[in-house]
């Protein structure tokens, strides 16, 4: 969060007569609150800048709170339509800095048992299907998760249960069959821990391969994050450069709107 409010009162007020103290208050609101949604226009291209391929939910991903008469402070924060704590929004380890929270699909996993406890998970581009913007495809996540029964009894989604890894295994005529499996840290395995799909390869003929295997999800210890995106020096430097011009020109228009009464 970005806290734009007045700095140096005494000087502003020194110099104003009568009616334009009167009108200070709410050209003082207007100003805040104008400079908050050009500041939240600086720190979505900003994010075009220091985020690969960011979506355009995430340029979206910040909210305006405006100033008022009684209250001289306008904020910019982020949005967080799932109303959890604001320490746990995604965008956060970009904005603060250190380790991010699970993702809501890594907390399923984690608690079907298939993510071990501090693990995170990272796509691996071998056989993860990712999307324009680096991310993961939804299908793809919800496919595993159906797959591993990770969804809870009364989810939106069903889970894939044994009939359906059976006929996902043996494929159709386009499709080849295939399976997810998971491997966990101190497994005998040669693999990284990690979620993995085994495709079916075998044609009949008994030649060749019979499977091969892909990384789809990989298990990492930590992922922690340098701070990106100071979103409290794109507010300062709003308010520094526009505050005076802004200003200006909403305290003579409020003074000309109450001459003109």
């Amino acid at each position: 969060m970005a806290a734009i409010e007045i700095r140096g009162m005494d000087e502003l007020l020194r110099g104003l007569n009568d009616l334009q103290r009167q009108q200070l208050p709410g050209a003082l609101a207007k100003t805040l609150t104008e400079l908050a949604f050009v500041a939240k226009n600086k720190i979505s291209s900003e994010m075009q800048s220091v985020f690969d391929r960011p979506t355009p939910y995430t340029l979206n991903s910040m909210n305006v709170v405006k100033a008022h008469q009684l209250s001289l402070q306008s904020k910019v924060t982020l949005k967080d339509p799932m109303r959890r704590n604001p320490d746990q929004h995604y965008l956060n380890p970009q904005v603060e800095g250190g380790q991010r929270w699970f993702k809501k699909f890594e907390a399923r996993l984690y608690k079907t048992g298939i993510l071990p406890a501090g693990y995170f998970t990272v796509p691996s581009p071998a056989g993860a299907k990712i999307d324009d913007y680096g991310n993961m495809s939804k299908g793809q996540i919800v496919q595993i998760l159906s797959y591993f029964d990770a969804f809870p009894e009364a989810g939106f989604r069903s889970n894939m249960g044994g009939s359906g890894r059976s006929r996902l295994a043996r494929g159709t005529r386009n499709q080849l069959g295939y399976a997810y499996f998971s491997v966990q840290p101190n497994s005998r395995s040669r693999l990284h821990p990690g979620i993995y799909m085994r495709i079916n390869l075998h044609d009949g003929s008994g030649q060749g391969a019979a499977t091969v295997i892909r990384p789809v999800l990989l298990f990492v210890v930590s992922t922690s994050y340098r701070k990106r995106l100071n979103i409290e020096r794109i507010a300062q430097e709003t308010y520094d450069r526009y505050f005076d011009m802004y200003f200006t020109s909403n305290l003579r228009h409020a003074v000309n709107a109450a001459m003109n009464r």
